[in-house]
């Protein structure tokens, strides 16, 4: 079961969050109103997303969103403010906008899970050919370096 983080200050928007991720998604849900709290969250647990509202207090949305970025946890950021929006737009941070249907959320949910997962899935395939590719360069200058490692243990005549 995936875990979604929700960070909103509004206590009746993370309650109506939090029933639609855990009845409808069927999501495992953490909630903070602060960034403080998020992050304690984060310390203690490694949600598979970040729901964020913009207007979070505690820490601006940008660098909550970095810092969770730098944990390898992606982020849906909710806003309905324009300059807020045009920020994200700006940055590329994915986000809903405020208000949203509970369908809507759902699926920009998964797919950020799904996007996360499968970006995952393409690191380490990269990490394991390069692991590879380094293994077969060090079979192949093995006996080059034995070579040279010989010729210099041969006195000079």
């Amino acid at each position: 079961m995936a875990h979604v983080l929700v960070v909103d200050n509004q206590p009746d928007i993370r309650g109506i969050l939090e029933i639609a991720l855990t009845e409808l998604g069927s999501y495992r849900v953490s909630a903070a109103a602060t960034a403080d709290d998020a992050l304690s969250i984060l310390r203690d647990a490694r949600p598979d997303l970040v729901l964020l509202d913009a207007l979070t207090p505690g820490m601006l949305p940008l660098e909550f969103a970095l810092d969770a970025v730098r944990r390898g946890i992606p982020i849906l950021v909710m806003s309905g403010h324009p300059g807020a929006i045009e920020t994200l737009d700006q940055v590329g941070c994915p986000y809903l906008r405020k208000p949203f249907h509970l369908d809507q959320l759902l699926l920009e949910c998964a797919a950020a899970i799904l996007q996360h997962k499968q970006n995952l899935a393409v690191v380490r395939a990269a990490l394991e050919r390069l692991r590879a590719d380094r293994a077969d360069l060090a079979r192949l200058v093995r006996p080059a370096q034995q070579a040279l490692d010989r010729s210099r243990q041969r006195p000079d005549k």
